[in-house]
């Protein structure tokens, strides 16, 4: 018996401590809707082998005794899952918003997206909204969504570098119900994107209200989805990730850099590089600058979530490097962002006019400018944008060149900002009239942001200028949350 003691206590203390450093389950309230009766065998596969959660589900009415706040020791993280179009007390409605601005986690899945359809409030704390009838958001009139089921959906993993989508395929197909015209706020950060024709493009994200984490897929009609091994591994990673108190280090983003060095515009060029090398830790990411398009191909730019023309023009690039840009926008594989000069538009230096920048800028070709420069007053135009954020509603540029066009770009893109022409110091008779000074063009797949300004070093020390430039790197890099 002696020569078993040691292995035996051994094990013993192994267990006790493995025991006693073990966590408690994560808490799931899943809000199961109109459905009566939650259909346990058919989510089995999803959430049995699941180890760290436990769960319970809740009709619409029994979730209205859940959201009191006696009860809030009762789960961890809700799951808003089947569709909820019961009216529920208002008491219950600002208690859901509270728990979850304070911080309780939310996971919206598929139908869940259907949820509480007249409270407009939810639609801000989902981060995405199905439509049952014809209402406004913000202002902006949406019409019924679309669904259609049993589709083969091609997913592409856009952020690897997510604690969610550690270890998924980066590419692999879905079979399952798709939605179509939803609205989704401009904060949200994407996972998942597909380039089914019929679908929503974007399909798994991250987003947050108040102190609260959401996360979102919006397929999960089933059942093959709760077989599937990346579906499943989101699900689950998404519930760890949501039920972590603090964020998940990420790895450095990476941008791409065109400058074009010297000239009139290389004061601008050489204190942007430097205020991008002092933003690297800030925003955390990794920079490579080129001074030309010869290196451009599309195995190149996937190196890059992010392209900045640093007053790059569009015209000099090779046919190959047209190409893959082409591609890179309108696929979305990454975001850009571009400063004044990349809209000379025209003949230039014995170039053609690419006709497809042209257009993706909005339909304009470049017509005029103020050569001896002259500062101007900038209105923001959509203060709610992701890149307005933290900025001022008015604020001076100083020394730019403001480019006219042969026509206005308004639409064909959605302008945040304008130059109010009447505050140009010295006056000026090169005019528009309506001046769009920052806008982005929604039709293109990858986020992207234009501005007219540019020119001027002293740009560097405008607070505007800069926490416009911050906010859009962060944004057309998809790093909102």
């Amino acid at each position: 018996m002696k020569r078993f003691y040691i292995p035996f206590m051994l094990i013993t203390y192994l267990l006790l401590s493995l025991g006693c450093q073990a966590k408690e389950p994560i808490k799931l309230a899943f809000i199961s809707g109109m459905n009566p009766v939650f259909d346990t065998t058919l989510y089995a596969p999803l959430l049995d082998d699941f180890k760290d959660a436990t769960w319970k589900a809740y009709t619409t009415e029994e979730s209205i005794e859940l959201f009191k706040p006696e009860n809030n020791d009762q789960y961890d993280m809700i799951v808003f899952y089947a569709i909820c179009l019961e009216e529920i007390p208002e008491s219950t409605k600002q208690h859901i918003a509270k728990v979850i601005r304070e911080g309780k986690p939310a996971f919206i899945l598929h139908d869940g997206l259907l949820t509480y359809n007249t409270w407009p409030e939810f639609a801000k704390i989902a981060g995405m909204k199905y439509f049952m009838s014809e209402q406004d958001v913000d202002g902006v009139p949406y019409r019924v969504s679309k669904y259609k089921h049993q589709q083969d959906i091609p997913i592409t993993v856009v952020d690897k570098n997510h604690f969610i989508t550690q270890g998924m395929d980066e590419h692999f197909v879905l079979h399952d119900e798709i939605y179509n015209e939803l609205w989704q706020s401009p904060d949200i950060h994407v996972l998942w994107t597909t380039t089914h024709p019929e679908s929503t493009r974007d399909v798994m994200y991250t987003h947050s209200y108040g102190k609260g984490k959401i996360a979102g897929i919006v397929m999960g009609h089933g059942p093959e989805m709760f077989h599937d091994k990346n579906f499943k591994r989101a699900f689950q990673r998404g519930v760890l990730w949501l039920a972590q108190s603090e964020p998940v280090e990420k790895a450095p983003f990476n941008i791409l850099v065109l400058t074009e060095r010297g000239g009139q515009h290389g004061g601008f060029t050489d204190a942007g590089l430097k205020w991008l090398e002092e933003q690297k830790s800030i925003l955390n990411f990794e920079l490579t600058e080129i001074n030309n398009t010869k290196l451009i191909n599309e195995e190149f730019l996937s190196k890059y979530q992010v392209v900045i023309q640093l007053d790059y023009p569009p015209y000099t690039w090779t046919a190959e490097a047209e190409k893959a840009f082409i591609n890179y926008i309108d696929k979305g594989l990454g975001g850009w962002v571009g400063f004044h000069h990349a809209t000379l538009l025209g003949e230039f230096d014995g170039y053609p006019m690419w006709q497809w920048f042209a257009d993706f800028m909005g339909g304009i070709r470049f017509q005029n400018y103020i050569a001896p420069l002259a500062d101007g007053t900038m209105n923001v135009e959509d203060a709610s944008h992701p890149v307005m954020k933290g900025v001022n509603k008015s604020f001076v540029i100083p020394d730019d060149e403001w480019y006219t066009f042969d026509k206005n770009p308004r639409p064909n893109v959605h302008v945040l900002a304008t130059v109010d022409e009447s505050t140009y110091q010295p006056a000026s008779d090169i005019k528009m009239g309506d001046h769009p000074a920052v806008w982005v063009n929604p039709s293109k797949k990858a986020r992207n942001v234009y501005f007219l300004i540019g020119h001027s070093s002293k740009l560097f020390d405008n607070k505007d200028f800069t926490t416009m430039f911050s906010n859009s790197i962060s944004w057309t890099a998809n790093n909102n949350d």
